[in-house]
């Protein structure tokens, strides 16, 4: 004991101290708190405020300077624009003071701020949508296009838009007030609560049972599942679902949204007093779950996005109301808020509860948590390891000047193009592209290759050619409008594809079939156990390959296909008549000046622009957003066989004054901006005039597609190998078919401007893939400008809402990496299992991209740019509003003008300080740093690898690497137990994998290294329990296992989920080594003396079955979700989840003689493979449901064990391992195969299958026991201050204080400290149960604290260089 006394006590000392200082501080903290009634006269400005505030000082002191000395000017008649001569100072018209405050400290006075008190409460239903105004309008994930943010407030200001975010956002909401007096957050199960509701409501087919009583809407759906739960906190919440369901089942034909207002009401009385508070605690509420909130309003005002019943082929949108979400989440919040206050002393009989909350401020102190941002959010910075000084907000206004200096400097010189020439000389080869800034370097590469200036020409266009149509593909997907968001097609304007290869459709269906029923038999016990024996060769291969040599896993795939598909062959129906067809033909023709003959090559290239990938959620955002987020190749398609039509031409000539020449021959294409693929369509069409032409203009674009992917190879670090454009292609091909490429390409990273204009202003020029060009000819426009409106109405919706988009993704972190991403019922994207959706882009989109407003510059007069602008509202608001920086180049004089609120003033592009004249901003710092971060990585995986192997060798060492005699090899390598070999050799084939796989995958996460190091010490921890010779020495492999997998699931830790479900799974994680230790003592080979041999062989199986997530703890996995995909695949789809199975088969003689232990094992594993089961086809999010499967099919193999066949077991767990590995890989991948399932095979028969509700409900049943009860207990959330630790710096303190309390807390876990608990287990019972019990509760409180208060993530951006 006095070993014990020594080994321990200062592990104990340190848990008691940090027990007391934690205590202390919240006993400090939580007084001061609860006695605030208002917030410091003046609050820290946020990064918005400060710039805000600073811009207003610097405009203000400009206009003061300028005002006496400002000249007046005589302006030509004629002009709506005003034209300020060269000179003239610039003074912005005074703020409104009903947007801008003129003193910020009044704005964040909470009595100044507040409304006045009214007597009657609001509309509600009005209330509602004037609270949603910050909501996001982000629509699902595969119909994704950029828009602005704050699209909302796109009526006003850009710096009072964002100055009226900051002052909605300062309302704290009720729950968030609680939350500051009481230890737990009652927002948190809230929240969760709402977001499985969610899932399952709004779910478009990733779930496998099809959820009942949908098509009554949310507020029923909830209503109808809440008894299902007996949690206390929801008792209020469940009183209200009886009252709903009496409500809506005595009158079926009741307006649900009626009763929704009316508990909103109730909730809202309960909450606030003040009815002039209402939209401000109604937004408030909103905040605390935006992307949830924003994507039922977006579903409620788009129906084509909304779940669907389909019966019978027919599909019905389902009910989708905001209301009816606000009152479902203000029920259940309010449930929440009330347990927390009577568990805190609020007392309902006698104080309403709105006065109890009063006693905290409705203004928050200090900022809204952003992720990944940390504390510190002094200066927002893009959360990515790779981003740099410049993903910073700060640069916002210095990235913006110095881009317009180089590119105003680059356009001024270029040549004058005064006047439109009488003729010209035909160019040879036209190429039209959309004019999306990643075809700058394409147009670029292909004119390089010109014979002489006027050899070839290129122009870009609106992606959909002018050409809005409908597309119906040549299988059952259903019809997709192929045109700029808001855009209706008729229906009559449908493009129909006919398949003319005979058997390719009904081959692709079989293909389909087969795949799919491998996924529904994936989440079947029985099925997944078959799969894992049958096909263990075919998925072990498959996660090699994949995960080592992806080039080879496309050459089979392809090998593959070709055998099996023939290759396709389409035509297709025109959308539209003659008239048609010859009225866009000549609109898009006019717009970019060619009329003539000469004006036409004699062919003529067509390529829309898409981007195809595998494993990425973001596709449609990569695609082309002119096509709602598709590709484009249909629209080139249609456009170049109208334009080859003779009748068409005919019209074109005669009414519309465009003439084509007879030998001019249009080719339809589509390029691929992932792999620079580019495909044309119909050249069996190409007549043998053409063919040389034709011959050339392929040649050509084959030599533009390689440069194009070396230059974007400079970009890709992990692509440092390729040097040629052979190489680059190969890479970039690649890309788009790894699974471990999250960033197949940049996307539109590096937009910065769009140049309305002809090719000769930007000819020639090296604009490094940041510059938009639209073609458009000046000269062949009226003053009204009519051509301008089409072509500038597409270039500034679009543009500006990319930009804006990166923008606020950039600097706000957007969606975080995709590193831990999980998708949701095919529509959206959240981290962990339960939490709020994802809005905006993943850092993987915005860490290279420099945060600016677009810079636009029309090639235009004023007069004719401010007619545009008059006309259309949409337009007029983002320029004059600031939303981008516009500048009109006058084509006859060349002066180029910045547009300033409805002035123009002249520019001066003669700036003498930047020399030489550069083209672009140059990359070369960030590309630095990024390649430094990359050998930084190689390091880390290189000793990832290194244990990893060091690990599979451990049989070699039976006595110790220490006792390594060489000269014994022969012998020990014949006294290896060959199944220890095996199954250590496949342990680290399997982490080699993952590390592998998250070389690529992992590439750029600020947390890589610890990443893969915890993944390599799970490995070892695996290996050293299988090579074990005792019960001893397997728990040290045992508990290190326990602890990398803890600190992979709570790595994201900025999420409070992340944190509470790290600290719970160490909880079991601690229990079951204490299971374990049990077994230790009590069995035959510590001391046969005391032994206990059914004590022990219990302690192996309650330590086996928490290990592995069985029944009661089923929900163990799914609450460990919350890491990377790859860490979640080794730990809880691989070494973590089947490590009990490989303990249990190297243990049987401990316990398979008891035939109590072989029925208890039993019935644990067939108890959590139904459990499981019913959940996992629940569930709607992809990595939940995958996780609750794994759990029921180790149920299964603990049935396999338990009649006798370890071996099999063995084997089955690899083969379980492999699969499941491969599908938590591929998990991000769930809306591509759905969409491709539906394609092959109907939505019909690849939607949720249904299911009598009682099953479906009996899933649900279980899925809320373990979200309710088995969770970490609330007594732990006290550890949480109340205010972020300032003691310590943000990195090196914190990895001080880390490694003080995981020492700490490992102390109890070393080999000595054990033998001496086990040895007290035997004689002195009590007293081991007691500090086994101070140990697990104490080391679990410190864990959570850790996560909770010490690592802050800002830690995380303390390298960033200083400006």
């Amino acid at each position: 004991f006095g070993l014990l006394k020594a080994s321990t006590a200062p592990a104990m000392a340190a848990m008691l101290v940090a027990w007391v200082v934690t205590a202390g501080l919240h006993a400090r903290i939580q007084p001061s708190l609860a006695r605030a009634r208002s917030p410091s006269p003046r609050l820290q400005l946020s990064p918005y405020e400060e710039w805000v505030r600073k811009r207003s000082m610097d405009d203000q002191a400009k206009a003061t300077a300028t005002l006496d000395g400002r000249s007046s000017a005589t302006f030509p008649t004629g002009l709506t624009g005003r034209v300020v001569p060269s000179g003239a100072a610039s003074t912005p018209p005074a703020p409104s003071a009903t947007n801008v405050p003129t003193d910020v400290s009044d704005r964040m006075d909470p009595v100044a701020a507040a409304p006045p008190r009214t007597s009657q409460p609001p509309p509600i239903q009005q209330m509602i949508e004037e609270a949603a105004d910050l909501l996001s309008r982000q629509p699902i994930m595969g119909k994704f296009v950029h828009h602005n943010p704050l699209q909302a407030l796109q009526s006003k200001d850009f710096d009072a838009a964002l100055e009226e975010v900051d002052q909605k956002s300062v309302y704290a909401s009720p729950a968030e007030r609680l939350s500051t007096i009481v230890p737990l957050d009652p927002r948190v199960r809230a929240n969760k609560a709402v977001a499985e509701l969610g899932a399952s409501f709004l779910d478009r087919g990733l779930a496998k049972w099809e959820p009942p009583n949908r098509e009554r809407g949310f507020l029923y759906f909830f209503a109808s599942l809440e008894g299902l739960g007996g949690v206390p906190w929801r008792h209020s919440a469940r009183l209200a679902a009886k009252r709903i369901i009496d409500k809506m089942d005595s009158r079926p034909d009741r307006d649900p949204a009626e009763i929704a207002l009316r508990f909103i009401e109730e909730d809202l009385r309960e909450l606030e007093s003040d009815f002039s508070l209402w939209t401000q605690t109604t937004r408030a509420m909103l905040m605390d779950q935006p992307g949830w909130a924003g994507m039922f309003k977006r579903m409620e005002e788009h129906m084509s996005e909304r779940p669907q019943k389909c019966l019978d082929g027919m599909c019905v949108p389902l009910p989708v109301s905001l209301i009816e979400f606000v009152a479902v989440h203000s029920i259940l919040t309010t449930s929440s808020i009330k347990a927390l206050a009577m568990k805190e002393g609020w007392k309902p009989e006698s104080t309403a509860l709105h006065t109890y909350l009063s006693r905290v401020s409705t203004k928050r102190r200090g900022e809204r948590p952003l992720f990944g941002m940390g504390n510190d959010v002094q200066s927002l910075q893009n959360p990515s390891g790779l981003a740099h000084k410049n993903q910073n907000f700060d640069r916002f206004e210095e990235l913006e000047a110095e881009y317009e200096k180089v590119t105003i400097r680059a356009l001024n010189s270029a040549p004058s193009l005064a006047f439109k020439p009488v003729s010209k000389v035909r160019a040879n080869l036209q190429f039209f592209t959309c004019f999306d800034e990643r075809e700058e370097s394409f147009r670029r590469y292909i004119e390089a290759l010109a014979d002489d200036p006027t050899d070839i020409e290129t122009f870009g266009v609106a992606g959909f050619f002018n050409m809005a149509i409908r597309y119906k593909s040549d299988d059952m997907r259903p019809v997709e409008i192929l045109a700029p968001e808001g855009n209706l097609p008729l229906e009559r304007n449908k493009m129909t594809v006919r398949q003319r290869t005979r058997g390719y459709l009904e081959r692709k269906k079989l293909l389909a079939e087969l795949t799919l029923a491998y996924e529904r038999a994936s989440f079947s016990p029985i099925g997944s156990t078959v799969i894992s024996g049958a096909m263990l060769p075919i998925s072990a291969g498959r996660l090699l390959l994949k995960s080592v040599s992806p080039a080879a896993t496309v050459a089979l795939e392809d090998a593959f296909s070709s055998a099996v598909l023939p290759v396709s062959d389409t035509d297709f129906l025109p959308p539209f008549n003659t008239e048609e067809f010859a009225s866009r033909l000549a609109q898009l023709f006019k717009n970019v000046g060619t009329t003539r003959e000469e004006d036409f090559a004699r062919l003529v290239t067509l390529t829309g622009h898409g981007a195809r990938s595998v494993n990425n959620p973001y596709l449609a955002a990569y695609n082309c957003g002119a096509c709602c987020g598709r590709e484009g190749g249909p629209n080139a398609r249609v456009t170049a066989r109208a334009a080859n039509d003779a009748p068409v031409r005919a019209l074109l000539r005669s009414q519309h004054g465009v003439n084509i020449p007879d030998d001019t021959w249009f080719v339809g294409g589509y390029h691929d901006t992932t792999s620079d693929l580019v495909e044309l369509y119909d050249l069996d069409r190409v007549p043998p005039t053409h063919e040389r032409d034709l011959a050339r203009a392929r040649a050509i674009l084959e030599r533009a597609r390689g440069q194009n992917a070396l230059e974007r190879c400079s970009k890709f670090f992990l692509a440092d190998h390729v040097k040629t454009p052979e190489q680059a292609l190969d890479h970039v091909r690649l890309r788009a078919r790894d699974v471990a490429e999250p960033r197949p390409e940049l996307g539109r990273a590096t937009n910065a401007a769009v140049i309305v204009g002809r090719r000769g202003l930007t000819l020639g020029r090296f604009l490094d893939r940041r510059a938009s060009l639209p073609s458009y000819d000046p000269f062949l426009d009226d003053d009204r400008g009519t051509n301008l409106e089409t072509v500038l109405t597409p270039a500034l919706l679009s543009g500006s809402a990319v930009s804006l988009e990166y923008l606020f993704s950039t600097v706000g972190g957007g969606a975080g990496t995709v590193a831990p991403m999980n998708v949701v019922g095919n529509f959206a994207l959240q981290r962990g299992t339960s939490g709020d959706l994802l809005t905006g882009l993943s850092t993987q989109l915005t860490e290279l991209h420099s945060p600016q407003r677009a810079m636009y510059v029309v090639d235009a007069p004023v007069a004719r740019v401010e007619a545009v602008l008059g006309r259309n509202k949409k337009l007029e608001d983002i320029v004059r509003n600031k939303w981008v920086k516009f500048f009109v180049r006058d084509p006859k004089t060349q002066q180029i003008y910045r547009e300033d609120r409805g002035r123009y003033l002249p520019v001066d592009t003669m700036d003498d300080t930047i020399t030489p004249l550069p083209d672009h901003v140059p990359f070369t710092e960030h590309e630095q740093y990024c390649k430094k971060v990359k050998k930084q990585e190689d390091a880390f995986t290189v000793a990832a690898l290194g244990l990893i192997t060091v690990s599979a060798l451990l049989p070699l060492f039976p006595d110790g690497i220490q006792n390594l005699d060489l000269a014994m090899l022969p012998a020990v390598l014949d006294a290896i137990d060959p199944i220890q070999a095996v199954v250590t050799t496949s342990a680290a084939l399997l982490g080699a994998s993952s590390v592998a796989f998250s070389r690529r995958y992992l590439h750029g996460e600020f947390m890589y290294g610890r990443m893969q190091m915890f993944s390599a010490g799970m490995v070892l921890g695996f290996n050293l329990v299988a090579v074990a010779p005792t019960l001893e020495q397997v728990a040290l492999g045992w508990t290190l296992i326990g602890y990398c997998s803890t600190f992979l699931i709570g790595g994201f830790n900025d999420r409070p989920t992340a944190r509470d479900n790290a600290a719970y799974a160490f909880l079991i994680y601690q229990l079951s080594d204490a299971a374990l230790l049990t077994a230790i003592a009590f069995s035959a080979e510590n001391d046969a003396a005391v032994a206990n041999p059914e004590l022990a062989a219990a302690g192996l199986l309650v330590a086996s079955a928490l290990k592995s997530s069985q029944f009661p703890v089923s929900g163990l996995f799914l609450r460990s979700m919350e890491g990377a995909s790859p860490n979640s695949a080794l730990g809880y789809a691989a070494l973590s989840a089947h490590i009990p199975v490989v303990l249990l088969a190297q243990t049987m003689p401990m316990w398979f003689e008891f035939e109590w232990a072989r029925a208890a094992l039993a019935a644990v594993g067939i108890a959590t493979a139904v459990q499981a089961t019913l959940i996992a086809n629940v569930r709607a999010d992809r990595k939940g449901s995958i996780a609750s499967s794994t759990a029921a099919t180790v149920g299964a193999i603990f049935v396999v064990l338990a009649a006798g066949y370890d071996e099999a077991a063995l084997l089955l767990a690899l083969g379980h391992s492999c699969f499941r590995m491969n599908q938590i890989f591929r998990s991000p991948s769930a809306i591509q195969d759905s969409r491709a399932w539906q394609a092959d095979l109907g939505s019909e028969a690849t939607g949720p299958e249904r299911v009598l509700k009682a099953a479906w409900k009996a899933g649900w049943a279980f899925n809320r026991i373990n979200s309710d009860f088995f969770r970490l207990p609330d007594q732990f959330y006290a550890v949480d201050l109340k205010r972020p630790l300032n003691f310590y710096n943000a990195k090196g303190t914190q990895l001080a204080v880390t490694a003080l309390f995981v020492g700490a807390v490992s102390a109890f876990h070393l080999p000595q400290v054990d033998a001496k608990i086990a040895e007290l287990m035997q004689t002195e019972p009590a007293l081991a149960a007691g500090l086994l019990t101070a140990n697990i509760l104490g080391s679990t409180a410190l864990i959570r604290f850790l996560f909770g208060n010490v690592l802050d993530f800002g830690r995380f951006r303390a390298d960033r260089p200083k400006n």
